[in-house]
Parts: C-alpha cells; structure tokens; sequence
C-alpha cells in the first residue's frame, strides 16, 4: 500500500492537500472557513495519533526495562573475570573505542559499572601517537585502585614520565619504544627509567648498545629493530642475568648469535637472523660441537638460511620454533635428533620447497614435529597438496589444534580451482572421518594482483558445510584475502553473528 509522501499517512482514503495554499487569492470568505476547519480536524486527528504513538512507545520502553537478560544474571566475580580475559595476550591495552577495556563500557550501563570497577583491567596501557589526549594516564590509572602499574611509551612522551616519576612506588614496569636513538638516556636506581623492563628502538649505534645492556636498567625484553646490520660485540664479562627476550631484525654473525647466548644465560626467547657462513665451524675452536643451551624456549629464525644455525646448537628444552625459507631439512632432523625436544608451536615457510617436483618433501617436512599444536605456515605455492599433508596416511600432526595457512596462488596457475571450497571440504572430511582435532583453522591468500575472489571465496554449498562446522564442532573457520590494503573476510561479520546469535539461544539474542 502507497503512502502519502508529505505526512506518510498509508490510508488508501487520505488525498493530501496543503488546505490552505491551494485556495486562490479571491477564495470567498466561507472557502477560507471551510479550509481553516478541515486544518484543524486533521491537526486534532493526527495530534490523537501521535498520543497514541507515544503511549505505546512508553508501554514498550517498559516491558523492556522489565526483561532480565541472561548475561546479566552473572555474579560480578564472573562478569569481571570475562572481561579480564578480553585484554590482550601481550598486555599492551590500547586506549581505543573498538577494543576492550573500554569497548566493554559502551555495551550497557552494567557492563559499564562492572568495568568501570574492575581494577585489573586498567592496569596497563600503551600510548601511541594518535592515542594521546590530556590527562589521559590519571585517568585510567585511577580505575586500577592499587593494583601494580605497567605503562609502554610508543615514541618519546618525556611528559608522560613526569607522571610516572611521580606515582614510581606504584609502577612495577616501564617499556619503552623509541624512533630515535637512546643516547640520551641516563640510568640511576632512583632514576625513573630505572623501571624500564622492555626498551626497543629503531635505531642505535654500538656505543648505545652497550651502555644501554651494561650499565643500564635490569630489562627483561630488548629489542633493537634497525635493518642495518649489527657489528656491536655484545661478549660481556659479566653475565646478565635479567634478560629474557631480545629480537634483533639485522643480521648478525655467527660469532656475535654465540656470544649473546654465552652472555645472557637467562634467555628464554631470542630472534635474530645470524649470517652463517661456509666456513662456519672456523668461528673458534669450540663452535665446531653444538653447544647445549637448556634455557631456550622460543627461537625465531625468520630469514632465508637462517636453519644452517641450527647445526651448532642443543636445545633440549625448545618448544616454539620459527624458521624462513630455504629450511635444509636435514640440518632440521638432525638438530630435533640431537636436541630431542618437544616444538608445540611451530612458524614455518615452505618457500623454497618444489613441491610439484617432491610432493613428498612438505610430508617430511612436517613429519619432524609429531607434537606441535599450533602451526602456521607460509610461503605454500600449492595449497592442495598441502591440504593433502593432513589427512592420512600423511597426517603426522594428530594433535594439532590450531592451524594458519598463507599462501599465494598464480591466478594463470590455478586450473580453475577455488582453494577456499578444497579447504571447507578438507575440514569436513576430516570431521566425518572423526580426524578433525583442530579448534582454529585460517587460510589466507595473498596476491598482487586484481580480483582473484574466485580462487577462495566459498561456494554456496561450502558455505553450507562451513557454518556447520563452525556451529556444530565450535571450529574458528576463517578465510581471508588480501590484496595490498584491501582485505576480504569470509564468513562475513553479519554471518558470523547470526551463527553466534543461533548458537548460544534467546540470551544472546535479547543481548
């Protein structure tokens, strides 16, 4: 039914008129009253109408005022616990609208409350350039009550350290991450920056660098993010004892990759890319027997090459593990023979890997790491034959649980295949064959090139068998393309709200 298109009157009877503009100047006297009262009924009409659109709006604002919603029948301890496990793994808690914490506060205004009064939610924060505002530090801190305070500096905010000098009693951690060098940075254990635990900066010089690790403050994360490579000796004759994680995105040689280990025993976690040459046993005389270090637990060899390393190294106690491509497989077993460690988190690119020529090559590949659990791997060229890795008699990793998969297809290449549907099948194979262990599977595909939507993006029968497996095996099922800044998403967030929606029943729905 048409409505009048003035006061969307829908009455099939209603023909609208402006009463009193189409009279014409010599309208006689009795028109114009005639006029003027049609006017005014329609006014009373309409003004009935409108008082019983606004007793219903009041009825309806009542009954919903009046509706529990299930999350809110949750004891505070439990909402405020939820919350907690929203903040980032790294805690480095960004003051932004579209994250928690203080996306939590425009929920509802009990959500709000319950934030608002949840202390270790506001107990760290990191500032960024466009994160910055007046009085933002008082602010947020003042919600953290008396708990311990840990605050990252993302660029030089001197102002920022007034705030902290003067609350130092509450502060347990102060991280720093300069754009500049950090010459001008002087320590003194009554010195504020003596808090700092993690520093990390995009340039510096070896005199920096060694003032920094020898006379500086006990860190216990260091990174130094510069591409020119790195010739600063770091062989101390004092070992440091508090630096756990350090990341140098240079290259290094192999004679400094040994002296950091020798020198900071209680490294835990190290990335670097260390230049190994032919000659490499020549170092000194003691490089040319793998040397045990037991308190390594995550290194990252991220460039190509870097796994020739692996040949001087033990490390018995090892259980995450990245590598670049051009992964020399038999250094690899060699090194997890000797070392007879467990990797539970592997990073791995099969760049490099011909797997048309040796479809077995990937197999063997993954076949090293019987007990990893999360995997992500990179630089696949063919993404069926690694889809086939999985499934037996290939499958080594039985007890993977989260897998990412990047790869990147020659649209000329590809035989008209749509790697997304290959996947969705793959999934629900392995879930019919009661094989399907994973909880977390993501396939990215990345291009330079234009539209390539029908290489990835699921049919409407993948999408069918998809939305079962994310609704009924609870897996995160997420595919994905990117093509210089734009980025494609399949299941869509409309999607994957309705299925959360059907998912979790009435509850969610209300909410």
């Amino acid at each position: 039914m048409s409505s009048c298109a003035n006061c969307y009157d829908c009455a099939s009877n209603h023909p609208h008129r402006r009463l009193g503009g189409t009279l014409g100047d010599d309208a006689s006297p009795q028109e114009l009253r005639a006029a003027l009262a049609d006017v005014k009924s329609q006014i009373s009409r309409y003004k009935d109408l409108l008082a019983a659109l606004e007793e219903d709006e009041e009825n309806l604002e009542t009954r919903l005022s009046d509706v529990v919603y299930p999350v809110s029948k949750l004891p505070f301890e439990v909402t405020s616990s939820i919350f907690i496990e929203c903040l980032p793994d790294d805690e480095h808690v960004t003051p932004t609208a579209s994250t928690a914490p203080l996306l939590l506060t425009h929920v509802c205004r009990q959500w709000r409350d319950i934030a608002l009064s949840t202390g270790a939610l506001w107990c760290s924060l990191r500032i960024d350039p466009n994160t910055v505002t007046p009085n933002l530090l008082e602010t947020w801190f003042s919600r953290a009550k008396e708990r311990p305070l840990s605050l990252t500096l993302n660029g030089a905010y001197w102002s920022e350290l007034d705030y902290v000098s003067a609350n130092r009693a509450r502060f347990k951690c102060l991280n720093l991450q300069l754009a500049h060098t950090f010459g001008g940075l002087h320590y003194s254990e009554n010195d504020t920056l003596s808090m700092v635990r993690h520093l990390a900066s995009y340039r510096a010089n070896e005199d920096e660098i060694w003032e920094c690790l020898e006379n500086g403050p006990p860190l216990r994360e260091f990174r130094l993010l510069s591409e020119d490579f790195v010739y600063v000796s770091l062989d101390y004759h004092s070992a440091k004892s508090t630096l756990t994680h350090l990341e140098i995105s240079a290259r290094i040689s192999v004679a400094m990759f040994f002296n950091i280990l020798r020198g900071f025993p209680a490294l835990s976690h190290i990335q670097c890319s260390p230049l190994v040459p032919p000659s490499m046993f020549t170092v000194n005389e003691s490089d040319d027997i793998a040397q045990t270090f037991p308190n390594l637990l995550s290194v990252s060899l991220p460039s190509a090459g870097d796994t020739a390393a692996l040949r001087l190294l033990t490390l018995p106690n090892l259980t995450s593990l990245k590598l670049g491509p051009y992964c020399i497989p038999l250094d690899l077993v060699n090194f997890l023979i000797r070392s007879a460690c467990h990797i539970t988190h592997l990073w791995l690119s099969l760049a490099g890997c011909d797997e048309r020529e040796d479809r077995g090559q990937t197999a063997r590949l993954l076949s090293c790491f019987p007990f990893v659990r999360s995997v992500e791997i990179t630089g696949v060229e063919d993404p069926t034959i690694f889809m086939s890795c999985l499934l037996p008699p290939h499958n080594h990793l039985r007890g993977l649980t989260e897998l990412v998969l990047n790869y990147e297809v020659d649209a000329n290449d590809s035989n008209g295949e749509n790697y997304g549907d290959n996947w969705i099948a793959l999934l629900n194979r392995m879930s019919q064959e009661g094989s399907l262990t994973l909880t977390k599977a993501h396939s990215n595909f990345i291009t330079v090139y234009g539209d390539t939507k029908s290489l990835w993006y699921p049919g409407a029968l993948a999408q069918a068998v998809a939305m079962r497996l994310i609704e009924e095996e609870g897996l995160d099922l997420v595919l994905s393309s990117r093509c210089g800044n734009d980025v494609e998403i399949w299941p869509e967030e409309d999607e994957q709200s309705d299925s959360d929606s059907e998912s979790s029943g009435s509850g969610s729905e209300q909410l």
